[in-house]
């Protein structure tokens, strides 16, 4: 059964109900120009959440986030209105301070307390922020591993039309992890998201049709499936535009194409397009060799929080292909904090030596743990001589979230 989802929803006397109609229209009254133009969108939303209306703080949040609405992009003081908002119990508020966190944007990167707001988030209503607790759960990142409970928690998200859900539940039931192994259920889910304009479903269901996995084999249709999902802004369907293009998977081999499709998939913030686009300059396949453009990408997919380019990129500062030499500590440290167990172990070592950053064993030993419970092998090996206790005694557990208020209309 899927996990319930408390949703609490409270209903002002009629007296007070009263009062604040009169209130607003007041406010209304007062802020009126009757020499110029009404109030903005934001400006209305702005004195809003001054005066207590969540939503209103939860909005402008959102607007100050994308520079929608004719606003200008501020992610700091959009990080200020999703807290206010998040404080008067507004879930969508809740969920976009867990974005920032998740996406370490306007704040340290916080897997931990991304996971926390998204929870939180979701036990008020709010469906992405229930998805998006089920990503961490499934990957481990700031909460326990659990893909049984993610599988719930897609399930959930899925009934109430999220299409990423549904495309991640399908996953799951196309590998047989923490759910029985159906692709013929797969292709279902998939299809049902690519239907619904959900890019990422329709690059999916074109890898099954690839594989004959649950359905019909055709590459051809594959390849339909991969160009329809790249034309939908999904950088996934363009990286297997790309791996097509290089391998002449039902279309004619190209490999400038191929190139042109991963700097594509990097363009739509895929952070894997970036580092097969470093990969392309780093060899020069497709375009004319560039360690500087290949370093760029890499920047760019470690930007996107992938933990492998944070990696290389910690490699090239490392081996002074990049200057100056210490930043690779950093660049560990993000990667590790990212998931990437190399660079927990690799930090580790630079915290016990000093190098590149100040020596600090007792962090050592903390990111050690970390990439211990990650399920590496050296470094819980490393943690093991060191004689430290078990670390999954040190498990980082989200708590539960008190109740945030009003759902989400």
């Amino acid at each position: 059964m899927p996990p319930e989802i408390p949703v609490t929803v409270r209903f002002p006397g009629f007296f007070l109900l009263t009062l604040l109609v009169l209130l607003d229209a007041i406010g209304v009254a007062a802020c009126a120009r009757p020499d110029g133009p009404p109030p903005t969108e934001a400006e209305s939303r702005e004195r809003g959440c001054s005066l207590g209306v969540a939503t209103d703080c939860g909005k402008l949040g959102v607007m100050l986030q994308s520079g929608s609405n004719g606003v200008s992009v501020d992610v700091r003081d959009a990080g200020r209105y999703f807290e206010r908002g998040c404080s008067l119990g507004d879930s969508p508020s809740c969920g976009g301070l867990g974005q920032m966190y998740r996406d370490g944007s306007g704040r340290r990167r916080d897997f931990v307390k991304a996971a926390i707001l998204f929870k939180g988030a979701c036990g008020g209503g709010h469906v992405l922020s229930c998805t998006r607790f089920a990503v961490l759960v499934e990957t481990g990142l700031g909460v326990p591993k659990d893909e049984a409970l993610a599988a719930k928690y897609y399930q959930s998200s899925c009934n109430q039309n999220d299409m990423r859900a549904c495309t991640n539940l399908g996953n799951l039931f196309a590998d047989g992890r923490a759910v029985a192994q159906d692709e013929a259920h797969a292709v279902k889910h998939f299809r049902r998201a690519c239907d619904a304009n959900y890019g990422p479903g329709c690059a999916s269901l074109g890898t099954m049709i690839e594989g004959g996995r649950g359905t019909d084999r055709s590459e051809s249709q594959a390849v339909a499936f991969y160009q329809r999902a790249c034309d939908m802004g999904a950088g996934s369907g363009c990286i297997l535009m790309g791996r097509a293009s290089e391998k002449g998977l039902g279309i004619s081999a190209d490999i400038g194409r191929s190139a042109a499709y991963y700097i594509k998939a990097c363009n739509q913030g895929h952070a894997s397009g970036c580092q097969f686009a470093a990969l392309a300059y780093e060899q020069g396949r497709g375009v004319d060799a560039s360690r500087d453009k290949a370093f760029e990408f890499l920047m760019r997919a470690c930007d996107l929080g992938n933990g492998s380019a944070c990696t290389q990129v910690a490699d090239y500062y490392y081996e002074g292909r990049a200057q100056p030499r210490e930043q690779f500590a950093h660049y560990h440290d993000l990667a590790c904090s990212a998931g990437n167990t190399v660079s927990c172990v690799r930090l580790a070592k630079a915290l016990d030596a000093g190098e590149g950053i100040a020596p600090d064993p007792k962090r050592a030993l903390s990111v050690l743990k970390r990439g211990c419970l990650l399920n590496d092998k050296l470094a819980c090996a490393t943690l093991k001589e060191r004689a430290v206790p078990d670390a999954a005694d040190d498990e980082p557990v989200v708590p539960e979230a008190p109740k945030t208020g009003d759902a989400e209309q």
